[in-house]
């Protein structure tokens, strides 16, 4: 079968749910005044976000009215999360200097700076075991103690500016993200790097090398790690590495017929849940076996191109991702819904409308890019709004 007729069947097979592709209830919407939200965190009954353009700061959300409890000045460069007691991010002092923060998720209030020249703004912050990670654009990585802002260790992933730097994931003692160099005669390259949580210090580095004119390695996205894997996507290429040593343990390619050619698609980062790795691509989510890198999972579908709205959260045996099955002739930038898909039947279990009618914009071409889950619920962003919808 074709891709397009895949993706067809797939239609089909949304229209005739029926009843069981429902609307789900929309509890709140806080408008904060700003036209954007970033990335959202659940702190202690408290949502905290902020619009990635601006200065119009963080905003804390009471989570069960929707009520701003807080502003925290400032424009925010990477951030925020929390360890289930503060908040922590990094804003914008001016064009070059960022400032670590540690507020108190309830009240907003400030409880330690840090700050130097560039040190945020390369990825979201990152908190595990008493330590806050910051990935900074001047090329370096730094661990700060997250009770007292007390600069614990500094790592070059880069002796110049940052390139391709991204989150940060945590297990076991190590931390891992991917960032180096572009090219130059003596770049030390692009990796996907492991350090010792502690000491800062490197365990091992991987460069992705999909092609030969790869000569530095691949961009790669947010590394995800469980049961002693690390799963890494670049290019089309998906893989999993032991955690201890960056032995690769399996690789596999994604390739789709487009246009009747068959061509490499671009994988989203990697979520792991319940032993399986997932992804998404333009065409498709697709699902392997942690372990074994065997696929179990393929969802084809119409999902974004852009690769930074290509997200996946999991919960009580669904994935939930944004995409737009509903129309498929409109725009490919016109994600539109919010879906969850039982992993079980390996349906869709429900969709929800996450852009809304505005004044200000069109709501077909207003993207949803950050979404998170937290118990019973999910909040989201769009134009001008978060929410919070039970699922």
């Amino acid at each position: 079968m074709s891709q397009r007729l895949r993706q067809a069947a797939t239609i089909l097979a949304l229209l005739l749910l029926g009843s069981a592709v429902g609307a789900q209830e929309l509890l709140w919407e806080a408008r904060a005044g700003f036209r954007d939200f970033g990335p959202i965190a659940v702190v202690d009954g408290v949502v905290v976000s902020g619009p990635p353009n601006g200065d119009r700061g963080l905003v804390g959300i009471d989570a069960a009215s929707g009520r701003i409890l807080w502003r925290a000045k400032g424009q925010v460069a990477s951030g925020p999360a929390g360890d289930g007691r503060h908040v922590y991010a990094a804003v914008r002092v001016d064009q070059l200097v960022h400032r670590v923060i540690a507020l108190d998720a309830k009240t907003g209030k400030q409880l330690w700076a840090a700050e130097g020249e560039r040190w945020g703004g390369a990825s979201r912050v990152h908190v595990s075991d008493g330590r806050v990670f910051v990935v900074g654009l001047d090329g370096k990585a730094r661990a700060f103690d997250a009770d007292t802002g007390k600069l614990l260790w500094t790592f070059t992933y880069s002796p110049g500016k940052g390139y391709c730097p991204t989150d940060i994931a945590s297990a076991d003692g190590r931390v891992y993200f991917g960032g180096g160099e572009s090219a130059h005669p003596r770049s030390q390259g692009v990796n996907l790097w492991a350090l010792d949580a502690a000491t800062g210090q490197e365990v091992w580095h991987y460069a992705l090398k999909p092609e030969r004119y790869s000569r530095i390695g691949e961009c790669v996205q947010a590394p995800a790690v469980a049961k002693g894997i690390v799963a890494l996507t670049g290019s089309n290429l998906i893989l999993g590495l032991d955690a201890a040593s960056g032995q690769v343990l399996w690789q596999q390619a994604v390739l789709g017929v487009v246009d009747g050619f068959e061509r490499r698609r671009p994988l989203s980062a990697p979520h792991i849940a319940d032993g399986r790795v997932y992804a998404i691509y333009e065409e498709g989510l697709a699902g392997w076996d942690l372990a074994t890198g065997a696929r179990v999972l393929s969802f084809d579908g119409r999902f974004p191109p852009a690769e930074r709205i290509r997200h996946i959260e999991s919960a009580d045996g669904r994935l939930y991702f944004t995409a737009n099955f509903e129309q498929p002739e409109a725009s490919r930038n016109r994600q539109g819904f919010l879906y969850a898909l039982d992993l079980a039947s390996g349906k869709v279990a429900w969709s929800h409308r996450v852009n809304r009618p505005s004044q200000y914009s069109d709501p077909d071409t207003w993207p949803t890019s950050e979404f998170t889950l937290d118990r019973d619920a999910i909040y989201y962003e769009n134009f001008q709004f978060l929410a919070k919808l039970r699922r």
